[in-house]
């Protein structure tokens, strides 16, 4: 079954991103990719089915609920403070979502990406 987020607070630099693309800069297209590469890897390697992009936002956080499924999420990058229907969560985090799960991510103690 496919699952569905809708987006409810973002800063305006948080983006959908992936790892980059190398080798092209001859061709005039940067590598670009993640702001903090290590914590972008982390989140991909907590997930069993990761696909190949994230959502990276900034020190300004991330609000979202899950409309429809599940969603296996992980969270890395900076020390950011993470809540589920307005339960505190560890951080980093591995965590299944429902549909009708809300996840609030807030500015922690640092750090300015996270994933």
């Amino acid at each position: 079954m496919s699952a569905a987020i809708r987006i409810v607070r973002a800063a305006p630099a948080t983006t959908v991103q992936d790892a980059g693309r190398f080798g092209m800069l001859q061709h005039g297209v940067s590598a670009s990719g993640p702001m903090d590469r290590g914590a972008f890897v982390r989140c991909g390697a907590m997930l069993p089915r990761a696909g190949q992009e994230g959502i990276e936002f900034t020190a300004a956080g991330l609000a979202f609920t899950v409309e429809a499924g599940s969603v296996e999420a992980a969270f890395a990058g900076g020390a950011f403070v993470l809540a589920i229907n307005g339960a505190p969560q560890g951080w980093p985090a591995h965590v299944l979502l429902e549909a009708g799960d809300e996840v609030a991510i807030t500015p922690g103690p640092a750090g300015n990406y996270g994933y």
